[in-house]
């Protein structure tokens, strides 16, 4: 494991709120180890959760056309760490693009992302 996933691995990334991005080609494994690093976590105390790209989206499209986006963010605000799969594999439209910027400025600098 290198050295900078270590450190990331030891759960220091979600008190300092700092993201973990992995990139790579489709099905190379990049999921794995994120996942491992999310059950770390759930271990720890701290609360995960595990979504895939277009089910967080549809949901905060739901939640924004019922006028209840601000509640919907702040629901899943509660966890300290959100891990969202396949994030670049989904191509999206405006309106998609604009939920999914407005959940991750949300938790810019005040919680954790790994995708």
């Amino acid at each position: 494991m290198p050295a900078d996933l270590r450190l990331r691995h030891a759960g220091d990334f979600v008190e300092r709120a700092e993201n973990i991005l992995a990139f790579g080609l489709p099905g190379r494994g990049k999921t794995h180890p994120l996942c491992g690093i999310g059950r770390e976590r759930i271990d720890r105390g701290y609360a995960v959760l595990f979504t895939p790209a277009y089910r967080l989206v549809q949901r905060l499209l739901v939640a924004k056309r019922a006028l209840g986006l601000e509640k919907e963010l702040r629901r899943v605000d509660a966890f300290d760490v959100v891990l969202i799969d396949d994030i670049g594999y989904v191509q999206q439209d405006r309106e998609e693009l604009e939920v999914r910027f407005m959940f991750l400025s949300e938790r810019y600098e005040r919680r954790s992302v790994l995708c």
